[in-house]
């Protein structure tokens, strides 16, 4: 299956390397712009983009998904991979990858959102 896969953190790079060593093929990867980090705030990577770069993989970097602008990436597309992405998936979206879309998160969710849902669910014992 040809696969289009969104995310940004480190947490997504175990379902990349599964991908990759699947018999499925990354398309491309979507993810976010390179942002300050670290303790000189210096401009990085998302950790998601330094993945595909160094795995030839197309990487794509944008605040959002825009139909003007990535609908055409996503034809020929079997399935839909978000990982831990800060992405909003459009309607427009949804209904064209032939088998649509996966999302996979580290919280459990809608109990757990915000911006630490992996520390409230071990927090909460869960």
């Amino acid at each position: 299956m040809n696969i289009a896969f969104a995310g940004t953190p480190e947490f997504a790079l175990p379902s990349l390397e599964a991908l990759l060593h699947s018999r499925h093929v990354i398309r491309f990867i979507i993810t976010s712009p390179d942002r300050p980090s670290g303790r000189g705030m210096k401009t990085a990577p998302p950790p998601v983009a330094v993945w595909g770069k160094a795995h030839g993989i197309e990487v794509i970097q944008a605040e959002k998904i825009r139909k003007k602008r990535h609908e055409d990436l996503f034809k020929g597309i079997d399935a839909g991979v978000v990982v831990a992405s800060v992405f909003f998936i459009p309607c427009w979206l949804l209904q064209q990858p032939v088998h649509g879309f996966i999302n996979l998160h580290p919280s459990l969710l809608p109990r757990h959102r915000g911006p630490s849902p992996a520390a409230y669910a071990l927090l909460s014992g869960d």
